[in-house]
């Protein structure tokens, strides 16, 4: 029998209870559905819930049927694991069937419906997302979750080397989970099973290590956990060849915590900055004036990346993603202006990583962009001004379930000619939104980039030789360091 208990739930922690969550309820009928999971975990020590998730004795198809019913959107996410999803405007909930697997595959099961609350508690992970709430207050608890709650214990339900075997993100889980709930050491039986389990870390996909990663790095404390993963073996497992700077990890989580300002990805960049990255990039680009006052542009890059840590080097090369663009200026139309409006796009290319997806060669996702140019020269002196303002639209990295966030970006440079150099100072701005990997928004990552451009020239034969470099000056989201480059401009009159 279940540990059963009233409990208030009047109080501001369970007012996610109410609103669209009482109006699903309403369309489900209180009886046939309970809160289960992290809603109820988090309110019963009052953090703040974020995803509200309910468990039913209702077949899938009975949902939907009684949502459409009630004229809620219901969308059929998951429906041969009997999930679907309840839209309402600003949030949504997960309404999923009681069910216990009938075979698993790694990450994947086959599974059967049935109306045994016990049955389905059991087939979940650990004993405090075990835990059920009904709509009118009772708790139930099958597996002592709410026991664990109060010590700070996150334990396996049943045994932690089968429950390993049936989802191997299971592992990561639970280092997660303890970072954000645990107090004192992991469990021991747990720990155990981890070290017997390592392989299975193998099958899986890199999007999902990653949101677990992130989601372990943005805790208060992560450092202990992530030394306990070291001890068992778990980074090495996923971070074959790199090593770790706890040190570094300590001195930043330290001050962003006293900044209120929690970066996962600044915190993976100081934890794995042990290694050292170099790129090598060769751009091949060409322009064409087609009219007067219609340019066609096009860059090929092929880049050769490379990591070097204490105990290995790997490196990976291969062609970039292309990007092409239409520059049209107002002598298209028959008049003269200082101005040039350019539209762009950037193809993915491929995938060419190096070390599993740390430094992938390629974003992997399409890109379209609008910008405003302007530009003078003055007569009096032997110097000019040049601008651009523009809008980049990002879309989704498929192959790494990698969404890197719209941006705005801007140049601005002063340039001229001197003693037979030719000269600029650029400087670059971009603000993007936030980057969300694999579903989870990094919200403190999103790009804020100021860095400096500047460029010296000299004319050989019939162009240009340039050496110029790209300092970055503040921001977050950086650039991985200053780059350097150097390039021969030419034209050819065709006609």
């Amino acid at each position: 029998m279940p540990n059963e208990q009233k409990i208030d739930i009047s109080g501001r922690a369970f007012d996610w209870m109410k609103g669209s969550a009482g109006e699903l309820v309403s369309a489900l009928g209180k009886d046939a559905c309970r809160f289960v999971g992290g809603a109820v975990r988090d309110s019963l020590i009052r953090k703040p819930v974020e995803d509200v998730d309910l468990a039913t004795t209702l077949t899938p198809e009975e949902v939907i049927k009684r949502l459409e019913a009630a004229k809620i959107k219901v969308v059929p996410t998951g429906l041969k694991f009997g999930t679907v999803t309840a839209v309402f405007p600003g949030r949504h909930f997960e309404v999923t069937t009681l069910r216990h697997d009938v075979e698993t595959f790694g990450r994947h099961a086959k599974v059967a419906f049935h109306d045994d609350w016990r049955e389905d508690a059991a087939r979940r992970d650990f004993t405090i997302n075990a835990l059920y709430l009904s709509p009118d207050g009772a708790l139930y608890d099958y597996f002592g979750g709410g026991d664990d709650l109060k010590r700070g214990q996150v334990r396996f339900i049943g045994d932690a080397a089968k429950r390993i075997e049936e989802d191997a993100l299971r592992i990561l889980r639970l280092f997660r989970f303890h970072a954000w709930y645990g107090q004192g050491p992991l469990d021991r039986d747990a720990l155990e099973a981890v070290g017997r389990k390592l392989d299975l870390l193998n099958i899986l996909s890199g999007e999902r290590v990653a949101a677990e990663t992130f989601k372990l790095l943005r805790a208060p404390d992560p450092v202990p956990l992530l030394k306990a993963m070291e001890k068992v073996g778990v980074l090495g497992q996923l971070f074959e060849g790199f090593t770790f700077d706890f040190g570094r990890l300590e001195r930043i989580v330290s001050l962003e915590n006293a900044l209120g300002d929690v970066s996962g990805l600044r915190r993976l960049g100081a934890f794995l900055a042990a290694g050292n990255f170099l790129t090598r990039s060769v751009f091949l680009t060409a322009s064409v004036g087609v009219f007067e006052g219609l340019d066609l542009w096009a860059q090929v890059p092929v880049h050769k990346l490379g990591v070097q840590t204490q105990a290995s080097n790997s490196t990976s090369s291969g062609v970039g993603d292309l990007r092409f663009s239409v520059r049209i200026t107002p002598e298209l139309f028959g008049f003269e202006a200082p101005l040039g409006l350019r539209f762009g796009s950037k193809l993915p290319a491929g995938e060419f990583p190096v070390d599993a997806t740390i430094l992938p060669l390629t974003e992997g996702q399409r890109d379209f962009q609008i910008s405003l140019e302007s530009g003078t020269s003055f007569d009096f002196l032997p110097i000019y001004i040049a601008g651009w303002a523009g809008y980049r639209w990002r879309g989704l990295s498929e192959a790494r379930f990698y969404d890197p966030g719209n941006e705005t970006f801007a140049h601005f440079a002063i340039g001229g000619s001197a003693a037979g150099f030719g000269w600029e100072l650029g400087a670059d701005a971009y603000w993007g939104g936030a980057p969300v990997v694999a579903g989870l928004p990094l919200t403190q990552d999103a790009r804020r980039v100021f860095q400096i451009v500047p460029t010296i020239g000299y004319g050989i034969g019939s162009g240009t030789l340039e050496v110029s470099a790209q300092i970055p000056v503040s921001g977050r989201n950086l650039p991985s360091g200053t780059g350097f480059g150097i390039g021969y401009r030419t034209g050819w009159r065709l006609l």
